[in-house]
C-alpha cells in the first residue's frame, strides 16, 4: 500500500535554459502528494507552476532571484511519513566531494535521505545508511531527469526518471 508519492526536481533554471517546465515533468508529477525542489528555480514562475500541481517543499539555490531566496531557506528538513528527508541545494559544499560536504550539513539532524542538486547530474548513493539523492536537472542541454519517491509502511523507493 502506497502511503505517499513525492516528485523530486532541481535546477530548473527557467527561463535561462527553457521557457517552461517540460511536459514530461508535469505528467510525471500528476497525482503526487507533494513536490521537493532542491533549488535553482531562477524564476518565481516555476514556484507557481509547481505549487499548482502539489504542495511544494523547497530550498533556494545559488542562482535564484531575491524573491525566491526570501521565500525558501537554504536548508530544510521534511518529515514524509516514516522517512525524514534533508533538503539542500548543495552549492555550499562545492562540486568536489559534494556528498561529504552535504553530509556535514545534516550530521546532527538524523535524516534517512538527503536531496540535493547543483551538479545537474542525477545520482543515487547510500553512504553510512543515508540515501543521497540528486534528481539531476529537469531542463537544459545535458540529460534531463527528475525523481519520484514512493513511501509505504515498509519500503522507500527512490527512482530517477530520465527523458
Amino acid at each position: 500500500m502506497t502511503l505517499m508519492r513525492i516528485g523530486v526536481i532541481s535546477d530548473t533554471h527557467i527561463p535561462d535554459r527553457a521557457s517552461v517546465i517540460p511536459a514530461e515533468v508535469v505528467a510525471a508529477f500528476h497525482g503526487v502528494d507533494s513536490i521537493i525542489h532542491a533549488g535553482d528555480f531562477t524564476s518565481i514562475d516555476v514556484v507557481n507552476t509547481l505549487q499548482s500541481i502539489a504542495p511544494l517543499h523547497a530550498v533556494h539555490g545559488n542562482m535564484d532571484e531575491y524573491q525566491i531566496k526570501q521565500q525558501f531557506p537554504s536548508k530544510k528538513i521534511i518529515d514524509a511519513g516514516r522517512i525524514r528527508i534533508g533538503l539542500v541545494h548543495g552549492h555550499e559544499a562545492g562540486y568536489e566531494n559534494i556528498k561529504q560536504g552535504i553530509e556535514r550539513l545534516f550530521k546532527n539532524d538524523s535524516v534517512d535521505c538527503i536531496v540535493y542538486g547543483h551538479t545537474h547530474r542525477p545520482e543515487k548513493a547510500v553512504i553510512g545508511g543515508t540515501l543521497f539523492f540528486n534528481p539531476g536537472s529537469a531542463v537544459g542541454d545535458r540529460s534531463q531527469s527528475i525523481g519520484i519517491f514512493t513511501i509505504t509502511d515498509t519500503t522507500f523507493d527512490a527512482d530517477i526518471i530520465s527523458f
